[in-house]
């Protein structure tokens, strides 16, 4: 892996930033982002444009993260941290965590919401959140505080956490023995806090593994292509479809062209496409291509997952995107 790899240059970063130098790893990654244009960089200098109070920088940097990659959850997220240090009113920030919490449940910011609408004094708001967060929740820190916020006992936080199958039970947790589990998507789910901790390890252990031989920054000639199956209107879009998909470190095979070009086909075949500029219609293609994208990397976490417990061979299915990817 060259010195210039996006792996180095975001390990460059952290490790800046663990030293106390957070202002050194933005402009670190401000000089790498000249020249390497991905979206884990950008994210990356959105977190720590917020980190370092810099709210021009973040509100540039999350603009130009929403023009490429669409309004995702990642955006969500960005455009609360940076409401919220803009000391925003709560109105705004309640309507910045029901985003996040439709479209990417984290227990962390369902909690946030929870508190705002403590403050606010809407009680049954709050109670229906804090309800969701004991019943749905996976961290045990967050379900706690949702439990105490909303006047849940302890005994009720063990009933219901058992009933949903979450990471932690308030019961005597010296006395939970339970085995791990899945959830309905087929993600292990850990009952005992050990048990967690020990898989999360492998885990860490065995991406970095995988990880290593991952190619996190391919270019087009790592895809396998025909360059004769695209047509001449269809190549500007299919290309930057491409480099997209490549930036988020996933290589082009046969199986997906297809896919690929039937996405983009969709687009560009829309009598509307005709009367926006090509940077437009790329943009909905990047929106597209971004929900295929989120789904190849919940895939690869499930194959991550299956390596760790059931020690199998991921093969080159975490290099490569899925014709199951692409949804229905």
């Amino acid at each position: 892996m060259s010195g210039n790899s996006v792996r180095d240059a975001l390990s460059r970063a952290r490790l800046l930033e663990s030293e106390g130098k957070a202002e050194d790893a933005k402009k670190y990654l401000e000089k790498y982002y000249e020249k390497h244009k991905v979206k884990r960089v950008l994210a990356r200098l959105i977190d720590l444009s917020i980190k370092t109070r810099d709210t021009k920088n973040a509100e540039a940097y999350l603009g130009e993260f929403m023009v490429k990659y669409g309004k995702d959850s990642d955006a969500f997220i960005f455009n609360y941290r940076l409401d919220k240090l803009e000391n925003k009113a709560d109105a705004i920030l309640i309507k910045d965590l029901i985003k996040i919490k439709d479209n990417a449940y984290e227990d962390k910011y369902v909690y946030e919401l929870a508190v705002l609408y403590d403050k606010s004094g809407d009680r049954e708001k709050l109670d229906y959140i804090c309800n969701e967060l004991v019943s749905m929740g996976t961290e045990a820190e967050y379900i706690k505080k949702a439990g105490e916020l909303a006047g849940i006992s302890a005994g009720d936080l063990a009933v219901k956490g058992s009933d949903k199958n979450t990471a932690y039970s308030f019961a005597d947790k010296s006395k939970n023995t339970e085995n791990s589990s899945e959830d309905s998507d087929g993600i292990p789910v850990f009952k005992n806090n050990d048990e967690l901790i020990s898989a999360q390890k492998k885990l860490a252990r065995a991406y970095e593994l995988i990880d290593g031989d991952k190619k996190i920054n391919p270019s087009f000639e790592d895809n396998n292509i025909s360059e004769s199956d695209i047509s001449e209107t269809m190549k500007p879009h299919f290309d930057f479809a491409v480099k997209l998909i490549n930036d988020n470190g996933y290589i082009i095979t046969p199986d997906v062209v297809g896919k690929i070009k039937g996405l983009i086909g969709e687009i560009i075949n829309d009598p509307l496409a005709a009367t926006i500029s090509l940077d437009d219609v790329n943009k909905l293609i990047a929106d597209k291509i971004n929900r295929v994208i989120n789904n190849a990397d919940r895939r690869g976490m499930k194959l991550v997952a299956d390596v760790v417990l059931n020690h199998n061979y991921a093969g080159n299915a975490l290099v490569t995107l899925s014709e199951d990817d692409f949804g229905g």
